[in-house]
C-alpha cells in the first residue's frame, strides 16, 4: 500500500507540477507499466497432478481423461518455468496441438509420463539456469529441444532439432534431424532426410535413408553410420563401419575404427586414421 500510495503522490506532484494532461497521462502509464512487471515477478510454479484431475493449462481447455492416458483436446498445453507435472502411475500426457515447456519437470523417476502431440510441435527450453526434464518418451510430430533431459526415446513423423539436450534413449524421425552438442544414448535415424550432428555423442548407430546424406562434425559415434547419399565426417570418432549405398565418403581429421564402403566412388581421406 505504501507503494501505490508513493506512486499517487508522485504522479499528482506531476500534475501539479506540470499543469498538462498529458503528463499525467504519461506517469499513469508508467504506473500501469511497473505493476504489471511486479506481478508478472511475482508468479509462482505450479505442481499438476494429473491422477488427482489437476491439468496443465490448455489452450482449447478441453481434456478428456481415458485411465492413465489425459489429452488436451485440439489444443496446446504450457508449462512455464519450475511448473512440474506428477501422476500416481505412469501415464500419457497427450496434447494434440504441442507442447511449448519452459524449465519444467514432466513425470518422475517412480513414474514416467510419455509427452505426445499428434501434430503440433514438441518444443522445449531449458530456461537460464535450470533445464527441462521428461522421465518418459516423446512422441510427436515434429520436436524441437533445448537444454533438455528425455529420459526415453524421441521419435516424430516430422523433423527433430535437439541443443544441449541429453536423450537416454533412441532419436528416430522421418524429417531432417539436426543434433547440436546433444548425447544420443541410443542410435540416431532418419527415413527420408539428411542428419546433421555438431558435437555431443551417439551410443548407436546413425542411419540416413534418403536426402542429402549424413554430416558429422566434433561427434563421438559407437556404432555404425550408413546413408543413401554422400558422407561427410570432420573431427570425429566413430567405432563401427562407415557405408554409403552411392556416394562419395569424406573423413578428415577424424579416428575411424571399423571399415569404409562406397558403391563406385571415391572415398576421401584427410589426416584420418581408419583401424
Amino acid at each position: 500500500m505504501s507503494f501505490i500510495r508513493k506512486v499517487s503522490c508522485f504522479s499528482m506532484s506531476v500534475l501539479q507540477n506540470s499543469k498538462g494532461i498529458n503528463v499525467a497521462f504519461s506517469a499513469c502509464i508508467l504506473i500501469l507499466v511497473i505493476c504489471a512487471l511486479l506481478f508478472s515477478a511475482t508468479v509462482e510454479a505450479a505442481t499438476y497432478n494429473l491422477s488427482a484431475g489437476q491439468y496443465p493449462p490448455c489452450s482449447s481447455k478441453s481434456w478428456t481423461a481415458n485411465g492413465t492416458t489425459y489429452v488436451c483436446n485440439y489444443g496446446k498445453v504450457t508449462l512455464n518455468a519450475g511448473d512440474a507435472v506428477v501422476a500416481n502411475a505412469s501415464s500419457t500426457l497427450w496434447a494434440e496441438n504441442g507442447f511449448l515447456i519452459d524449465a519444467s519437470v514432466v513425470g518422475s523417476s517412480a513414474h514416467s509420463i510419455m509427452l505426445r502431440s499428434s501434430y503440433g510441435v514438441i518444443r522445449t527450453t531449458g530456461g537460464s539456469s535450470a533445464g527441462t526434464v521428461i522421465f518418459g518418451s516423446v512422441i510427436g510430430a515434429s520436436v524441437t529441444l533445448g537444454g533438455t533431459t528425455v529420459k526415453g526415446s524421441v521419435t516424430g513423423s516430422g523433423g527433430a532439432v535437439m541443443v544441449n539436450s541429453e536423450i537416454e534413449g533412441n532419436v528416430g524421425f522421418n524429417n531432417e534431424i539436426t543434433l547440436t552438442n546433444t548425447i544420443v544414448a541410443g542410435f540416431v535415424e532418419s527415413a527420408n532426410r539428411e542428419i546433421t550432428l555438431s558435437g555431443g555423442s551417439v551410443g548407436g548407430g546413425v542411419k540416413s535413408s534418403g536426402g542429402a546424406g549424413v554430416f558429422i562434425d566434433g561427434t563421438t559415434v559407437q556404432g555404425d553410420i550408413s546413408s543413401a547419399n554422400i558422407i561427410s565426417i570432420e573431427d570425429s570418432k566413430v567405432t563401427g563401419n562407415v557405408v554409403s549405398s552411392c556416394c562419395k565418403v569424406t573423413v578428415t581429421s577424424s579416428s575411424v575404427i571399423g571399415n569404409i564402403f562406397t558403391q563406385g566412388n571415391p572415398i576421401e581421406l584427410n589426416g584420418t586414421d581408419v583401424v
